[in-house]
């Protein structure tokens, strides 16, 4: 979100995971081997009524980490102190911020990702017309209209 919008600071981590219904519990497991346990009924939960993100608290630290799954992990190569690193591209990531606004209730609690989005947009060249025919196909496309209108 930095990268895209208004730099701050979290003291969480995004991951984007793409992991087959099949491979979802030795994912989980592998969580718990570095120390990260899930509630793997809640994650399946969630997952069965497209919630595709789990955040899981780290018991040492004040630390979180947030782990949004996706079926097409769209990406751009870039680097991070010479090093190659990946990261979401905007249009993603705005989708993925209209999926959390849809999915949180009550809805005035995603005030966050809706400051995002309008960050985002403000600050980064974004292909409106993929994003939204890609809301319109995830039912999120109302909540695109009424942030967009807002920067009118």
């Amino acid at each position: 979100m930095s990268y895209y919008g208004t730099p701050r600071t979290t003291i969480d981590a995004d991951f984007i995971v793409h992991v087959t219904p099949r491979g979802l519990e030795k994912f989980l497991a592998g969580l718990e081997t570095i120390g990260l346990k899930a509630n793997r009924d809640l994650v399946k939960r969630q997952l069965k009524i497209s919630y595709n993100v789990i955040s899981i608290q780290d018991r040492l630290s004040p630390h979180s980490a947030d782990f949004i799954f996706s079926r097409n992990v769209e990406r751009r190569k870039g680097t991070l102190s010479r090093l190659v690193a990946y990261y979401q591209t905007p249009e993603s990531l705005l989708l993925a911020k209209l999926r959390m606004i849809k999915a949180t209730r009550p809805r005035s609690r995603s005030y966050k990702d809706e400051e995002d989005i309008k960050a985002i947009l403000a600050n980064t060249r974004v292909n409106m017309g993929s994003v939204a025919r890609r809301a319109k196909r995830e039912t999120t496309e109302e909540i695109l209209r009424d942030i967009t209108r807002m920067l009118k």
